[in-house]
């Protein structure tokens, strides 16, 4: 470990090794090999070596959170959710738990579970300005959005904006604004949104002129985030 604290991973990764030979079961040496094995950019080993140390330890909150955010970037979000949900962290973690179960549950496409954790998250931890995001983005994104939550969504992103007046925090307070029928409102800070988006990645570009399109149809947003 103090080797890999001074970034002299090889020789980290070799000790990790040695551990396992030997006890393949250590859960400390499994976590620790596959923060290596992630960092270089092997995701299957550090998921395997994460449901190692999690075998061990089931309650390694830590190996927990590592494992989910892996698997969300695998594409496997349901079972990410199934490892947020299972986890027992500290009090202090709870809410982050949450907001990552939110995010593999709106990627899976289950909007309910998401908003339910998103506000759970939001219990846990009032005033976050990425939970809040989250929150206003899934309540315009989805579909089935009650009347209160859309209004919500309204609030969230007018005071994420009011902080921080961002690209982010734009596109979030033209989705509520349309989410909430405010049209024109939207549409001209889609515009807007679509100007600054030029200098920007094509990804950035191509979303921010479908939502510009869809508010001019009098649409709201599909999706909270780009699906890709």
């Amino acid at each position: 470990r103090v080797l890999a604290r001074q970034r002299h991973m090889p020789a980290a990764l070799a000790q990790f090794e040695r551990a396992l030979e030997i006890d393949p079961g250590f859960g400390p040496a499994r976590y620790r090999r596959g923060a290596i094995r992630e960092e270089r950019g092997d995701e299957a080993g550090a998921i395997e070596d994460y449901q190692a140390a999690l075998s061990a330890d089931p309650g390694d909150s830590l190996a927990s959170l590592r494992l989910g955010h892996a698997l969300m970037r695998a594409g496997r979000y349901r079972e990410a959710e199934a490892v947020y949900a299972a986890a027992v962290p500290p009090p202090e973690q709870l809410a982050i738990f949450a907001y990552r179960s939110g995010l593999a549950a709106l990627a899976a496409g289950d909007c309910a579970t998401a908003w339910s954790e998103f506000e759970r998250s939001l219990e846990a931890q009032a005033g976050s300005g990425e939970v809040m995001q989250a929150l206003a983005r899934s309540y315009a994104g989805c579909p089935g959005a009650s009347a209160e939550r859309l209004r919500l969504a309204l609030e969230h992103a007018n005071a994420i904006f009011q902080a921080r007046p961002d690209y982010a925090h734009a596109e979030t307070l033209a989705m509520a604004l349309a989410a909430n029928g405010r049209w024109q409102q939207a549409i001209q800070l889609q515009t807007r949104l679509v100007e600054a988006s030029a200098a920007g990645e094509e990804q950035q570009r191509r979303w921010a002129r479908q939502l510009l399109e869809a508010y001019r149809e009098q649409q709201q947003a599909a999706s909270a985030w780009p699906p890709d």
